[in-house]
């Protein structure tokens, strides 16, 4: 492989990466509007902006979105050059991948059982700065 190849894949890998956290981001925005709009945390003029990319299948649902960015981060992970560290197992490698899965979908099981929970908080903050 020679000295460009090497940079323009290192160029694509930076494009992936940035491409899965901006898929990140959109997703937490479109699927969390209300808590966003509720914390004056939104820019009117880009409404036009928001609403088509509501209109978009992946950015939508909030699992099909998951799934996009988790494909995104996984071929950015495969990308990434290795360090090599000996004392690595495979059980350590499933571990840690399964322990990453649990969090990452595991904060839609909270979201759907605790949907008000930053309001609430949000509630005892303005309770206590009131007394």
């Amino acid at each position: 492989m020679s000295v460009t190849e090497g940079r323009e894949l290192e160029k694509l890998h930076e494009g992936f990466r940035f491409f899965s956290y901006l898929l990140l981001f959109l997703s937490l925005y479109l699927n969390r509007l209300d808590y966003f709009t509720a914390h004056g945390i939104h820019f009117p003029a880009f409404y036009p902006l928001v609403e088509k990319l509501q209109n978009l299948g992946f950015l939508a649902n909030v699992y099909k979105s998951k799934t996009v960015c988790l494909v995104f981060l996984a071929i950015t992970c495969i990308g990434t050059k290795a360090n090599k560290d000996r004392e690595l197992t495979v059980s350590a490698i499933v571990w840690q991948v399964l322990t990453g899965l649990v969090l990452y979908w595991g904060s839609l099981i909270l979201f759907e059982f605790f949907p008000s929970a930053y309001q609430i908080r949000r509630c005892r903050n303005r309770s206590t700065a009131l007394n």
